[in-house]
């Protein structure tokens, strides 16, 4: 993992390092994009997870069975949103209480006084708009090749090749 080779992801809005605990913090000053450990993730995430001021270096203590685990709750499971993998637009997953309308409302006022709203704007959308979208698959019409033997030796020198020494 170095800066260039992350750089190349403009798409991605943080990366979380899985690493073991010892090697899991590590100077992102440099990187383009924040470099999270698990435990920063699920922080953010997991709006059951409170501070604690205990930082959790261990991913494996995060996961079911661990003694850092936190479930999340089912209160959290109703109001998460997904990505519709058809339409490409954010979904709310779960059910989710709306209030009863009196019979004088004009409109629906929003409880929470949330300023701002989720961005219909997915990584589909994006690469969409992007010039180059990779390669094209043509499923179907490119020819099955066999695997044939192929070189063999070290890059300075194949055993086909002539020595030039």
């Amino acid at each position: 993992m170095n800066v260039p080779k992350l750089a190349n992801f403009m798409e991605i809005d943080v990366f979380v390092l899985v690493a073991c605990p010892e090697n899991s913090l590590l100077d992102t000053s440099e990187f383009y994009k924040p470099v999270v450990t698990p435990f920063e993730m699920e922080m953010a995430c997991n709006s059951d997870r409170e501070w604690t001021g205990n930082y959790v270096t261990d991913f494996r203590s995060l996961l079911p069975g661990g003694e850092e685990y936190v479930e999340i709750s089912e209160k959290s499971k109703e109001e998460s949103m997904d990505v519709s993998l058809i339409s490409g637009k954010m979904r709310t997953l779960g059910q989710t209480d709306t209030p009863e309308l009196s019979s004088t409302a004009v409109i629906l006022r929003n409880e929470s006084m949330a300023v701002s709203n989720v961005s219909a704007d997915t990584a589909g959308e994006f690469l969409s708009t992007r010039s180059w979208k990779g390669l094209d698959q043509q499923l179907g019409e490119t020819p099955i090749i066999k695997a044939v033997e192929g070189r063999k030796g070290i890059a300075s020198g194949y055993t086909h090749e002539e020595s030039n020494t």
